[in-house]
C-alpha cells in the first residue's frame, strides 16, 4: 500500500495560517477590550443613574473645614456616594459646619489625634463608618444622621446637638450646659460613657435606642436631667452597669412613658461609690 507524504514548506505554512486567520474571529487586545468594556460600563451607569463611588482623602494636616475642596485629594468635597478618608498622621481637627454626606467614612491615622468635629448642619452617613484609637468624634452641634453605623474604637465627645444615626462608641463623655438629643438614633456604649458633667438636658425622642453592652458603664447625670418623649420614648437595653455617679448618690435608669421607656436586663442602679 502506497503512502502519500506531504512536505511542509515555509510557504505552505504561511498559507495555512492565513486560511486559519480568515476563518477564526479576531480578538481585541486586552487593552482594547478593557477600554471598550469600561466605556460600556460608564455608559450603562449613566443611563441607570448609578454613580461609582469616589475615594477622597483629607490632606490638610493643619486641620480645616470639611466643605473646602482644597483640603481633599482629589480637590473635591465628598458627596453622598463617595468614600471619605481622614487617615493622615498628625494632630488636627476637621470641622463640619454645614450639611454634608458620605457613603462611607474612615477616621484615624497611624499616629496623632484626628478629630471630626460636627458643629452645625446635618452630617449624613449612608453606609459603614469606622474610627481607630487615634480618631475622635466630637458632636458639638448639628445632627449626625443617616442609615450607616459609625463604630468608634475611641471615646465619644458630645456637648451639643443631635444623634439621629447610629454610633457605637468605646465610652466617652456627654457634658456641658447645652441640651443634647438622641433623636430616633441608636447609641451603643461599649466602654464608660460618663454623663455626670452634663448640666443641660439629655433628651430622647423619636423612638431612639440606648444599648449599654456587657461590661460597660453608663453614668447618668447627677441631676436626673434625662427627658424622654412620652409618645416615642427611647428603648434602653442595659447589659452592663447603669446608674448615677457617686456625687449624685443612688440612682436608677429613668423610665419613660410606655414599655419602650423601660430598661431591660443588666444592673439598673448602684450604691454610692460603686
Amino acid at each position: 500500500m502506497a503512502h502519500r507524504i506531504f512536505f511542509c514548506t515555509r510557504q505552505n505554512a504561511m498559507k495555512t495560517q492565513h486560511a486559519r486567520n480568515q476563518t477564526q474571529p479576531r480578538l481585541s487586545s486586552p487593552s482594547r477590550l478593557n477600554r471598550h468594556t469600561w466605556l460600556a460600563l460608564v455608559g450603562w451607569l449613566s443611563i441607570s443613574g448609578v454613580v461609582p463611588a469616589a475615594y477622597i482623602a483629607w490632606t490638610n494636616t493643619a486641620g480645616g473645614n470639611w466643605s473646602a475642596a482644597a483640603n481633599w485629594s482629589p480637590n473635591q468635597v465628598p458627596g453622598g456616594t463617595d468614600n471619605a478618608y481622614l487617615t493622615n498622621a498628625g494632630t488636627y481637627m476637621v470641622t463640619v459646619s454645614a450639611d454634608a454626606a458620605v457613603n462611607a467614612l474612615t477616621l484615624g491615622g497611624p499616629t496623632g489625634t484626628q478629630t471630626l468635629n460636627l458643629s452645625g448642619g446635618t452630617f449624613t452617613l449612608n453606609g459603614p463608618g469606622s474610627g481607630n484609637a487615634q480618631a475622635v468624634l466630637s458632636v458639638s452641634g448639628g445632627t449626625l444622621g443617616g442609615s450607616g453605623l459609625l463604630v468608634l474604637a475611641a471615646p465619644l465627645t458630645w456637648t451639643r446637638g443631635t444623634i439621629s444615626g447610629a454610633v457605637w462608641c468605646n465610652g466617652g463623655s456627654v457634658s456641658g450646659g447645652a441640651d443634647v438629643t438622641l433623636g430616633g438614633g441608636n447609641l451603643i456604649n461599649g466602654g464608660t460613657l460618663d454623663m455626670s458633667g452634663l448640666s443641660g438636658l439629655f433628651r430622647t425622642q423619636g423612638g431612639g435606642v440606648i444599648s449599654n453592652l456587657a461590661g460597660a458603664r453608663f453614668i447618668l447625670p447627677a441631676n436626673s436631667s434625662i427627658h424622654q418623649n412620652d409618645y416615642q420614648p427611647a428603648t434602653i437595653y442595659n447589659y452592663g452597669w447603669m446608674g448615677m455617679s457617686a456625687r449624685g448618690g443612688h440612682g436608677a435608669v429613668p423610665r419613660g412613658g410606655g414599655e419602650r421607656g423601660d430598661a431591660r436586663g443588666g444592673q439598673r442602679d448602684a450604691a454610692v461609690g460603686s
